[in-house]
């Protein structure tokens, strides 16, 4: 008798990464399903609101979701699987003639950073200083469009998502941007299982040898090349 598939959540909307128009779901999805079909199981993908999916996932309505980073709070519900990739989180600001180098001299005091997106240490010291003034709105598409607008000096994004959002939302904009290098932080994103799932250790066990075959056959290395290359070519560097 065949098994049934596993039931997995995501967000939508979240270009390269994950999106249910995106090719192969993009780059998240498309490794999280490789690794499932190394380990012979079939996966059944729902997409779900961000919060709303991580909440399931926590109650067992799903298996697991992804991708996620870790933190205190998520740590004390979730096991987290070996790294799925990093994400490079980076400052866009409008092109000017005096960059701005990060961590030295930063020209503007607005900081753009979606609802939801967890504040690197180094900001937040920034924040409470009052050197950085922080605004959240919705997603990461509003930043742009405020950045875009002159209503905030710069977003905080990860580096491919970033791109992804200047070149194919905004048309011509991408050559108004710059990206501030180097980038404020790397973080690691991860598939995450609710520790009240059964055999919940051992399937992040075996997703993790699933992981490691597909660097050694160079599968892993080719999804995570493809967003890089799909990317947005004028957001100087």
């Amino acid at each position: 008798m065949k098994a049934e598939p596993l039931r997995l959540t995501t967000g939508d909307d979240f270009p390269p990464y994950t999106g249910a128009e995106l090719p192969e779901g993009g780059l998240a999805s498309a490794i999280v399903i490789a690794a499932f079909a190394w380990m012979n199981q079939e996966v059944a993908l729902e997409y779900r609101p961000w919060k709303r999916g991580y909440e399931e996932t926590k109650a067992g309505q799903y298996l697991a979701t992804y991708p996620y980073v870790k933190s205190r709070d998520r740590l004390v519900d979730f096991h987290f699987s070996d790294p799925i990739f990093q994400y490079e989180r980076i400052l866009f600001e409008r092109r000017h003639p005096n960059a701005s180098q990060w961590p030295d001299t930063l020209r503007g005091e607005r900081l753009c950073l979606p609802v939801g997106y967890e504040v690197p240490s180094v900001i937040e010291d920034r924040v409470i200083k009052g050197t950085l003034i922080l605004i959240k709105p919705s997603d990461m598409d509003a930043c742009f469009k405020q950045l875009l607008r002159n209503r905030t000096d710069y977003v905080l994004s990860d580096r491919i998502l970033g791109q992804s959002i200047a070149s194919h939302h905004f048309g011509a904009a991408p050559q108004q941007l710059t990206m501030i290098e180097p980038p404020v932080s790397k973080q690691s994103a991860h598939l995450i299982i609710a520790k009240n799932q059964p055999d919940a250790i051992k399937i992040i066990a075996d997703f993790n040898r699933a992981l490691i075959a597909l660097r050694a056959d160079g599968t892993l290395d080719h999804l995570v090349a493809l967003p890089s290359e799909q990317s947005s070519k004028p957001v100087s560097k």
